[in-house]
């Protein structure tokens, strides 16, 4: 059974023993996309505050945009995040990345040189960008699907994730479920023949995204 629930104004899915034989709670979160300080404290009572109290989720799955723009707000976000019961893991989301003000800027900071954005603070303080792990039966799959092209940004995989997801879905057992959350839809991406190519290696694959 899949039923959707608002969690103090965000929209999270709860799963149900959905995908497996064993009985387990995961809550997907979409958000919050914090911009400052005041609205981290808002987040921290409301969202992450619903998340800590919710004895029974076993899994939390954010899948990006905890914060807009801002990627100093990235660590007191991972220290709140980590005061959670239950693991957690974190889909990076277009938001979540650094931002370099053009050199044209009338900003405090327009005398810098053009710089794409990147993930540069995330790499340093939250989790990797690609990962993987078994959990209640399912091998669950954290890909970055975020590409910057002088800012403008697109969805896509380079060779390397390719090569990672391919060799970890021919591993898989027959029967596993394999869970791949992004940000982007995995069929919105550049190259998505290819993609669904790889997918094809396995028969039991769900895809999870954000938007």
């Amino acid at each position: 059974m899949l039923r959707l629930f608002a969690l103090t104004g965000m929209l999270g899915l709860l799963l149900t023993g959905l995908f497996a034989g064993k009985s387990h709670r995961v809550a997907f979160i979409s958000g919050p996309a914090v911009e400052n300080a005041e609205q981290l404290a808002l987040a921290r009572k409301g969202l992450y505050r619903s998340l800590r109290e919710s004895a029974d989720l076993e899994q939390v799955i954010l899948m990006g945009n905890l914060v807009k723009n801002d990627a100093a707000l990235l660590a007191p976000t991972r220290a709140t995040l980590d005061s959670l019961a239950c693991p957690w893991f974190c889909v990076p989301g277009s938001g979540d990345r650094n931002f370099y003000r053009p050199a044209t800027s009338l900003r405090p900071g327009g005398h810098l040189p053009y710089r794409e954005r990147d993930f540069a603070s995330w790499k340093a303080i939250m989790p990797s960008l690609d990962t993987s792990w078994v959990a209640f039966d399912i091998r669950w799959i954290i890909l970055s699907n975020i590409r910057t092209n002088r800012n403008r940004v697109s969805g896509g995989l380079n060779e390397q994730q390719k090569t990672w997801l391919e060799g970890l879905l021919k591993a898989a057992p027959k029967r596993q479920l394999v869970v791949i959350c992004t940000h982007f839809p995995l069929a919105e991406c550049a190259g998505a023949d290819s993609l669904a190519h790889i997918l094809s290696r396995h028969e039991r694959t769900r895809q999870v995204c954000a938007t």
